[in-house]
């Protein structure tokens, strides 16, 4: 395809992202969405009640699938392994076990509320370690509809926000110490920043340890999908999907993790790195919205919200069981 084919779906994508980016700081006093939340709201809504003129398509497809790769790669440098380390052994093994139980509940969960694609491995990996990034890593990785991924992507949104909202009434309501506290925030709240969040609202040791549990969960987003990809390589080999084990976006994350961790880059640098992962992210999103069909959407109705907030539950009362385990 020639830049002229590309240029008016990548220029829409942009501004629906440049729209989210700029209303996202507003938006956050009534209500903690993130931009990449907002992106996709925006290009659902610019989808739905636009012409969608055919040219704009190949450019919005394309956007999508190249920010997506650039976005999770660069995800990456949100995990430093030396600043892992503060999680410990125990710190690890528990996020590993509080993920393994989130994908099994939300796979059998989906069983029973009739919910059918990759949904429930979508919302169990946003859900069991770090929202959005991880829906669309696992998207990416499984090759799942868009459909899919847009009803995933809502799902751990919304109830990232009302995580942030939630827990420290809860914190303040059951009076649990600092550090259980943080870590039941850290190993169950969604999106990072909205863990982080959610600790320090109960003062610097929760917020800490919040960040520390929450990392934790970050750095095991490659294993993750290794075994989820080799648990539905069969779908995804129907799909037309590659026979790597893990896709070449995967490979590129853990590079980016060794080398903020292991080379002396600038703190600068490393702060760009970050920002560069969510405004992509936030592009991936807002051509994604763009891309999906409402009609689309709407099949899992009530069934998707209703996985999506079950299976957070699940993995919220066991790690607040964990986290008083571990840190009490």
């Amino acid at each position: 395809m020639t830049l002229r084919t590309l240029a008016p779906g990548v220029l829409l994508a942009a501004l629906i992202a440049a729209l989210a980016w700029l209303a996202a700081p507003h938006a956050r006093r009534v209500v903690p969405l993130d931009a990449t939340f907002l992106a996709l709201a925006l290009g659902l809504a610019v989808g739905a009640l636009a012409r969608r003129p055919a040219a704009v398509e190949p450019g919005a497809q394309r956007a999508l699938k190249w920010t997506l790769l650039v976005g999770v790669v660069l995800l990456g440098a949100e995990v430093d392994l030396a600043f892992l380390a503060g999680a410990g052994a125990r710190g690890l093994a528990l996020a590993a076990a509080l993920i393994a139980l989130t994908l099994v509940a939300f796979l059998l969960l989906a069983r029973v509320l009739r919910v059918g694609g990759d949904t429930w491995a979508l919302l169990g990996a946003g859900t069991g370690i770090c929202g959005l990034s991880a829906v669309i890593a696992t998207g990416a990785s499984l090759r799942s509809k868009e459909e899919d991924i847009a009803v995933a992507v809502a799902g751990v949104g919304l109830l990232s926000a009302v995580g942030l909202l939630l827990y420290p009434a809860i914190g303040l309501a059951l009076a649990l110490p600092p550090a259980v506290y943080g870590a039941w925030a850290g190993m169950s709240v969604h999106a990072v920043a909205n863990a982080v969040a959610a600790g320090f609202a109960l003062g610097d040791e929760a917020g800490q340890v919040a960040t520390v549990t929450k990392l934790a969960r970050v750095a095991l987003l490659a294993p993750t999908l290794l075994v989820l990809t080799l648990a539905m390589r069969h779908k995804a080999e129907a799909k037309g999907g590659a026979s790597a084990l893990l896709p070449p976006m995967v490979w590129g994350f853990l590079l980016m993790v060794a080398a903020v961790s292991l080379l002396p880059l600038p703190d600068a640098l490393v702060g760009a790195l970050k920002l560069a992962a969510k405004l992509f992210l936030v592009l991936s999103m807002a051509a994604l919205g763009y891309t999906t069909r409402l009609g689309q959407f709407r099949r899992a109705g009530p069934r998707g919200i209703a996985l999506a907030v079950a299976g957070w539950a699940v993995l919220s009362l066991a790690a607040l069981a964990g986290a008083s385990l571990v840190y009490g």
